[in-house]
């Protein structure tokens, strides 16, 4: 039971560096936080860049419309009716000796079909480069640096009429 309470505490702290490595890539933070075709040519603020990664602020829930990264999967169904979000999980864990686990990381990166093309390129491709970018070798601290799953097939989704998303997966392993 030991060894489970310490993996979910690992995993806890993998996420936050995570989230906290994400808040660092002013790049992908535009392309998540702006509609337009030109999402570089815009300021980003702390303030703006809290709201993204808040479910709660002042004790009230954030209009779910302007938080961008969500600490849980996409479900097949959307209550952000607008824009790009960004979700961060646990995708599995397998225990692979006595001492360690294998842990899977997804990514589930979500846009509407309404402002996907930038310039001929697809927001969700773009977004699919700055995530595998920023996380692909990123040390997470409790665990091996993280890697992107080179056998996993890219999973390409259609949510819920009007979006479009990819879901990629980053390995790590994580000792108890």
């Amino acid at each position: 039971m030991a060894d489970y309470v310490k993996l979910r505490r690992n995993l806890s702290k993998i996420k936050s560096n995570i989230r906290a490595r994400i808040r660092q890539n002013e790049t992908l933070l535009k392309y998540l936080l702006y509609d337009d075709s030109d999402p570089l040519s815009h300021p980003i603020t702390e303030d703006q860049i809290d709201v993204m990664f808040r479910e709660v602020l002042n004790g009230e829930p954030i209009e779910l419309s302007k938080q961008k990264v969500f600490r849980t999967q996409f479900v097949r169904r959307s209550d952000n009716e607008t824009g790009s979000q960004l979700r961060i999980f646990t995708h599995s864990t397998k225990k692979t000796n006595e001492f360690q686990y294998d842990v899977r990381i997804g990514a589930d990166i979500i846009t509407h079909t309404d402002i996907d093309v930038i310039n001929n390129e697809n927001r969700s491709d773009i977004l699919f480069a700055l995530v595998c970018d920023c996380l692909d070798g990123f040390d997470v601290e409790v665990a091996a640096p993280l890697e992107v799953v080179k056998n996993w097939s890219i999973e390409f989704m259609e949510y819920k009429t009007n979006y479009i998303g990819v879901r990629v997966i980053f390995n790590t392993t994580v000792a108890v």
